[in-house]
């Protein structure tokens, strides 16, 4: 599958970017147990029980499957971003400026192999991200409360909402321009808050 065993390039990136998530997912970690910003019990059941319930995209074919995580990783990018902005803490915001540049770059990478599918396929490519942007979920979807949260320290409570945006251009054969976006409101928390 695409996120398979083998070798090559393709499952040498899956590796990396892999082990980047779980890099992000060890700092955010430490960081909120140091500065007591959650309860490390609950953190660690919440992790066990998305673990042990898995997650699978429903991904008909790769390029629905790349429009996918094009959409995850810039609409984490700015969950992230937005959560170190808005934090009041210099070292959270250096943790998530950091994270969000990881991030940025992940969606660089799926952004241009979907921009080199347009030019190859383009209906097949349309048709993915069409289909992706009108079903897109983040992955964590099915953790217990994921889109209304509450700041642990403040209180305050936000949605993780966002609108996703995909669009592609093509002027003359073969010239195929491709623009992502997504708008993200600036009160919205990192899931792991």
């Amino acid at each position: 599958g695409m996120f398979g065993k083998g070798d090559g390039a393709w499952i040498n990136w899956v590796g990396r970017w892999t082990a980047e998530e779980g890099r992000h997912a060890i700092v955010l970690r430490d960081y909120l147990t140091v500065t007591r910003n959650i309860d490390p019990v609950l953190l660690e059941r919440g992790r066990m029980t998305q673990l042990l319930q898995g997650y699978d995209h429903d991904s008909p074919t790769t390029l629905r499957g790349l429009a996918y995580v094009a959409f995850q990783e810039l609409a984490t990018r700015i969950s992230h971003r937005n959560t170190g902005r808005y934090s009041d803490d210099p070292v959270a915001d250096r943790i998530m400026v950091r994270i969000a540049a990881d991030e940025n770059l992940h969606m660089v990478f799926y952004r241009d192999i979907l921009g080199a599918a347009l030019k190859v396929q383009p209906s097949a490519a349309v048709r993915a991200i069409v289909d992706e942007v009108l079903a897109f979920e983040m992955p964590g979807a099915g953790i217990p409360n994921f889109v209304r949260k509450a700041a642990p320290v403040s209180g305050t409570e936000s949605l993780l909402d966002y609108d996703a945006t995909w669009e592609a251009t093509c002027a003359t054969p073969g010239d195929v321009r491709v623009s992502v976006g997504v708008t993200a409101p600036v009160t919205s928390l990192c899931p792991c808050s």
